[in-house]
């Protein structure tokens, strides 16, 4: 027989412990479970609700999309700024290039349009959000995606420049051969904290980032800067530009752009001259014509460099986010102004016919892509005196080409002995032996027989009339006479002029021949009153 099995005392208390504490851990697993249990029926209940308000969405939301970009091109631009065989191919290049994919529950195509919403009206996420039937956090979360999108186009929608060609028949292009462009800075409004406000504080006041941009004759940005504060000078935001290697602006030498005063004339950026006429509204109707040579080159390059402002005015009209502060990081609110620069020059080379600037020359062109230039860029920007030089050059060319116009007598510049094409028109400098005489040089610098002749000389050989502002100065040096009469004035020195064949010449032969014909008649009036008194 087996003997019984028994427990001691010790035993049933180790079983009774453990049972009790297992008994405690079924009371706390069975509380966490129905607790578990309750949540997930909740959130079942939810997701229901959910997927019947989707389902009820979905008509709304195709019919919306339905309206912007597939009844009307009028509704297209009134709120995307496209038309929408434009949106379509900005649709599929961000899906090609730019790794935009679609959503779960939002197509591609709606996050282009509430992110072109965003940029064209300056909406907040929960006005877009109502009129998308979205949620605020999936608006903001696709208008993160799609500018990242945008911003992998860079290299593909930013044109390459070309240089206004010698054979150039734009009447505002064709004096400036080699220019790629124009250049100036504009000032967009950014929302910054309290701490950075002094940095972004303009000189009027406003909080804003002093922005770059260069534009080809075709109002598409060559490059942009944003970024900089709003107190830092042009002159200071272009030198960065310049020194900058990945990202910087790159003008090849021999190419320039026109700037304003507001920048150095040095190599690659061509101003106009200080003190002289310069904005349009001083050559409006009824404004006196230019004068002189300076004033005649200010005047191209006004209404050249002015394409740069109606740039900057289109960009502002089509992009309201860029007519007022947002509320996103500043880091943001940067590269919304660039997607802006980008979509400008998408839409200029993709649409035909934009409201916005039927009003501006020139014809679209399709997207060039950036070509690496194989000669040397410009590394600094300082004053030189041979760019002043050129500068000085080119308004005398202009003046030169103006002032002999009315001429019927062919082609006024000689062509050069070297067959190297015309001969280039210069003047004296201030202190030349004939300062202020023109003359016509090689343009190769060659040193032959005839590479050099002078134009008052040629023309007067040729039996031409020499134009007006040749015949204006005087290019003989001042001669110095000594008087020969007695009395207080012996010895002194007179100047006059001694070449008898410019205008100032003439001018001083006439006057001198006037006032001595005026003296003999006061004479003999003198002679005939005292005379009369005597008899």
């Amino acid at each position: 027989m087996t003997r019984p099995f028994s427990l001691s005392t010790t035993v049933y208390i180790m079983l009774e412990d453990i049972f009790n504490l297992f008994h405690l851990q079924s009371i706390i697993i069975l509380y966490f479970y129905l607790k578990r249990r309750r949540h997930m029926r909740r959130h079942h209940r939810q997701l229901l609700i959910r997927r019947y308000s989707i389902i009820d969405r979905i008509p709304l939301q195709v019919r919306h999309m339905s309206r912007l970009v597939s009844v009307s091109d009028v509704d297209c631009l009134s709120n995307l700024r496209m038309d929408r065989n434009t949106f379509g191919r900005l649709c599929i290049l961000l899906r090609d290039v730019g790794g935009l994919r679609n959503g779960r529950f939002v197509m591609l195509e709606e996050q282009v349009a509430i992110f072109l919403g965003i940029l064209a009206h300056h909406k907040k996420n929960r006005i877009v959000g109502f009129n998308f039937l979205r949620s605020g956090e999936t608006i903001s979360h696709y208008v993160h995606l799609v500018l990242r999108a945008i911003l992998k186009l860079h290299p593909l929608l930013i044109p390459k420049s070309e240089p206004v060609p010698n054979g150039c028949t734009d009447p505002r292009w064709k004096h400036f051969q080699g220019c790629i462009g124009a250049l100036d800075e504009t000032y967009i409004n950014v929302l910054v904290s309290n701490v950075d406000k002094p940095r972004y504080r303009t000189r009027k006041g406003q909080i804003s980032t002093n922005t770059l941009a260069a534009c080809d004759r075709n109002m598409r940005f060559l490059y942009f800067l944003p970024g900089w504060e709003g107190s830092a000078g042009g002159s200071r935001v272009l030198r960065d530009a310049i020194n900058r290697e990945e990202d910087g602006l790159h003008v090849p030498r021999g190419n320039y752009f026109l700037c304003d005063n507001g920048y150095a004339n040095s190599e690659g950026f061509l101003t106009q001259y200080k003190g002289v006429r310069y904005h349009l509204k001083e050559w409006g109707v009824g404004a006196q014509r230019p004068q002189n040579a300076r004033e005649l080159f200010n005047l191209r390059h006004t209404r050249a460099r002015n394409i740069i402002e109606r740039a900057f005015a289109v960009l502002k009209m089509r992009w309201g986010v860029l007519r007022s502060a947002t509320f996103y990081p500043i880091k943001i609110q940067i590269r919304m102004i660039m997607a802006c620069f980008l979509l400008h020059n998408f839409i200029r080379g993709e649409m035909a016919n934009d409201p916005l600037e039927q009003a501006m020359d020139g014809d679209s062109q399709n997207i060039v892509e950036e070509e690496e230039h194989e000669g040397e860029f410009i590394d600094q920007v300082e004053p030189t005196s041979a760019w002043n030089n050129m500068c000085d050059e080119l308004a005398n060319s202009m003046w030169f080409h103006v002032m002999s116009a009315s001429t019927d007598d062919g082609d006024l510049i000689p062509e050069c002995a070297c067959g190297k094409g015309n001969m280039r028109l210069f003047c004296a400098g201030k202190d030349a032996t004939h300062s202020g005489r023109y003359f016509y040089k090689c343009p190769a610098n060659a040193k032959h027989p005839n590479s050099f002749l002078w134009c008052d000389e040629y023309h007067r050989d040729k039996g031409w009339r020499t134009p007006t502002f040749v015949l204006n100065q005087c290019y003989q040096p001042t001669k110095k006479d000594e008087a020969v009469d007695s009395g207080k004035k012996k010895g002194k020195v007179f100047p006059s002029h001694g070449c008898g064949l410019c205008g100032l010449c003439h001018a001083e032969i006439r006057m001198n021949f006037i006032l001595a014909l005026i003296g003999l008649v006061l004479l003999l009036l003198l002679l005939g009153i005292i005379i009369g008194k005597l008899m």
